[in-house]
C-alpha cells in the first residue's frame, strides 16, 4: 500500500503505524535465491554454488532510495569463490557494497549451508517496530513466524535482554560475542539492521523519501562519507533520491508478495 501524502503536507507519516522488514531466502541444490524487502528498499540476489562455494552471482534492484545504489549489483561477483558455510568472516569489504545487498548474500551462503547440511530450504524473517513515541520502545523479530528475539531500547541502546543488553546498535560490534550461535547472531544482525533503518520514518527523511525537500547529495543529508557504496568518494556527492518510500503500516504481508515460498502472517502482526 503506498500512501498518498500529497493532500496532506502536516500529515508526513501514519499515525501509529510500524515499520517492517521481510527478508527471505530459498536454498534448491546449487542455487540460493534471496530477497529482501522495507519502506525504502527492494532487492533480490541469486547464488549459484557446488555445494562448497559461490559459483555464479547476480542481483535485482527493484526499488532502492538512491540513483546509484543499483550500481552495486556488479560487486556481487566479489562472492563467487566465498565457502558456504555458516560463519560470518570474509575477505569482502562489505563498505564497498550496497550494504543490503552485502547482507542479503551474506544470508543466502548461510540458508544454502543449512539446505546443504540437511535442513529446510526456506528461512523468512519478519521484523516489526511499532512507530515510537517516547525513548523506551519494543523491537521484535520473528524467524518463519516464530518470535526469535526481542530487544527493550532505550534510543539506540540496547537495555534487554541478555546477552545484548548494554550494546549501542550504532556502533560497528562484534555481534557474536555475546553469543556464538549462529542462529541468534542472524537475527541479532537483522534486527540491528531493521533499527537503523526505520529511522527513515521521522519527520525529515519522509519529506525527503516524498519529495519535497530539497534535491540534495548523501552527504548534504548529512551520511558518513565510506559506509557503503552510494556513501563513498565516488557518488556521495553526485546520488539523488528517487523518492522510493512506501508505507507499510497496515498491511506487511504486501512485503515480497510475489517472491515464490513467502509465508504470510497472521493479521494481527502484518499490522
Amino acid at each position: 500500500m503506498t500512501l498518498d501524502y500529497s493532500t496532506d503536507p502536516v500529515r508526513t507519516r501514519p499515525t501509529r503505524g510500524a515499520y517492517h522488514r521481510r527478508t527471505i531466502a530459498v536454498a534448491e541444490p546449487g542455487i540460493v535465491r534471496a530477497a529482501v524487502e522495507d519502506e525504502a528498499h527492494h532487492f533480490r540476489v541469486t547464488l549459484h554454488h557446488d555445494g562448497k562455494t559461490v559459483t555464479a552471482a547476480e542481483g535485482r534492484a527493484v526499488r532502492f532510495p538512491w540513483d546509484s545504489c543499483s550500481g552495486a549489483l556488479a560487486k556481487l561477483d566479489h562472492f563467487v569463490g566465498e565457502e558456504i558455510s555458516l560463519r560470518r568472516g570474509s575477505q569482502i569489504e562489505a563498505r564497498t557494497h550496497c550494504t543490503h545487498q552485502y547482507d542479503l548474500a551474506r544470508f543466502a551462503i548461510a540458508q544454502a549451508a543449512r539446505f546443504e547440511a540437511g535442513l529446510p530450504g526456506t528461512r523468512q524473517y519478519d521484523l516489526r517496530l511499532l512507530d515510537r513515541v517516547h525513548t523506551n520502545f519494543r523491537a521484535e523479530i520473528r524467524c518463519d513466524h516464530r518470535l526469535v528475539m526481542h530487544w527493550e531500547m532505550d534510543g539506540a541502546a540496547i537495555i534487554g535482554p541478555l546477552p545484548y543488553a548494554g550494546m549501542d546498535t550504532r556502533k560497528r560490534l562484534d555481534w557474536g560475542v555475546p553469543s556464538p550461535d549462529p542462529d541468534l547472531v542472524e537475527a541479532a544482525l537483522m534486527l540491528r539492521r531493521g533499527l537503523m533503518i526505520a529511522r527513515s520514518r521521522d519527520h525529515d527523511n519522509v519529506q525527503f523519501r516524498l519529495g519535497w525537500g530539497p534535491d540534495l547529495s548523501p552527504r548534504e543529508e548529512g551520511h558518513a562519507p565510506g559506509v557503503c557504496h552510494t556513501y563513498s568518494d565516488e557518488f556521495i556527492d553526485s546520488a539523488r533520491t528517487r523518492n522510493s518510500w512506501v508505507d507499510f503500516s497496515w498491511d506487511a504481508n504486501l512485503l515480497l508478495a510475489d517472491f515464490p515460498g513467502v509465508r504470510k502472517l497472521p493479521a494481527d502482526l502484518a499490522t
